[in-house]
């Protein structure tokens, strides 16, 4: 008799079969458990282009022709950075002719000091924003 109660004991506690797989179903409708934290109507992220020109600079006023600036677009006019001052300056972009030389330049908004001598401006190379020292270079 013992052994019969062992032999029932070991396969009462011994490995059983694993469940056969059945598959899992889901019933109803999906529900939104976040409402209210993210709008639907929220507008994807837009990104902004920045447009650069690199042109060489004149106060046409006086006359007066400098090497060539990095200017990024603000709207109706131009922000350029130059080397030859410390804070930007304000331009549009406008065409210079010297001696039937004409070239698109920065007219910007600078104070004469004096009169310069009329002379063609200089060409610019291409931009290289990765420059950091000089991203918009004067060619010869």
């Amino acid at each position: 008799m013992r052994i019969l109660l062992l032999a029932a004991l070991a396969t009462a506690c011994g490995p059983s079969a694993p469940p056969p797989n059945q598959p899992v179903v889901f019933s109803g409708a999906p529900e939104v458990l976040t409402s209210g934290i993210v709008e639907d109507a929220t507008p994807a992220p837009t990104v902004e282009h920045v447009e650069y020109h690199c042109l060489p600079v004149v106060a046409k006023p006086c006359g007066c022709v400098y090497s060539c600036g990095l200017g990024r677009r603000d709207g109706d006019h131009w922000v350029v950075t130059h080397e030859h001052w410390k804070e930007p300056l304000t331009a549009v972009v406008d065409k210079w002719c010297v001696d039937g030389n004409c070239r698109e330049v920065f007219a910007a908004q600078i104070v004469c000091d004096g009169v310069c001598p009329p002379k063609p401006a200089p060409p610019c190379l291409a931009i290289d924003l990765a420059n950091e020292k000089e991203p918009c270079p004067t060619g010869k």
